[in-house]
């Protein structure tokens, strides 16, 4: 038996009809499922002590420039888990760790054991942030940690890790 299968395209007209999960409420789980074809796969705002894991979360698309992200981690998250999942082929980031605002911002969450490949595949020339594997932006005291992280963008030279206006992130052990 295969994943359970979280659609964004609910109507199946080959449009994303918006995120597939978002997590609001604090000490959520979101675990073993497939989440595919949504504006974004996974969002956390503002939560905590929340754990994605054990997913498999794919081919989210972009339009108008925003959207395409697997995994979205903003807002005041803080203490949340996403482990153990293959991230791919979504058409900007695999996981995005981060937030506009400077008083709400996301803060010590964790990113490990993760495969994620091949995002950013639809924006070759973009903004670099568009076509890598994890961005940290704005955002203090993560661990990104014991992924392989490759693969991005159509020719394979995208960026593994994105960091800026962040301090106290914690970068171990990363193919």
């Amino acid at each position: 038996a295969g994943l359970s299968i979280l659609d964004g395209d609910l109507d199946a007209n080959g449009t994303a009809d918006g995120t597939v999960v978002t997590i609001v409420a604090p000490q959520s789980g979101i675990v073993g499922f497939e989440i595919r074809h949504g504006l974004n796969g996974v969002v956390a705002d503002n939560v905590m002590n929340s754990i994605i894991e054990q997913n498999s979360i794919h081919d989210n698309t972009s339009q108008d420039d925003t959207g395409g992200i697997g995994v979205i981690l903003t807002g005041k998250t803080k203490f949340t888990i996403v482990q153990g999942n293959e991230i791919f082929h979504n058409d900007f980031q695999g996981v995005w760790i981060g937030s506009n605002s400077f008083r709400s911002k996301p803060y010590a969450n964790l990113v490990g054991h993760n495969q994620i490949y091949a995002n950013g595949q639809n924006h070759t020339g973009a903004p670099k942030w568009h076509e890598t594997g994890v961005v940290v932006y704005n955002s203090d005291a993560n661990m990104i940690m014991y992924n392989e992280i490759f693969n991005h963008n159509q020719t394979g030279s995208g960026t593994g890790i994105f960091i800026e206006n962040a301090k106290g992130n914690g970068i171990i052990d990363n193919d």
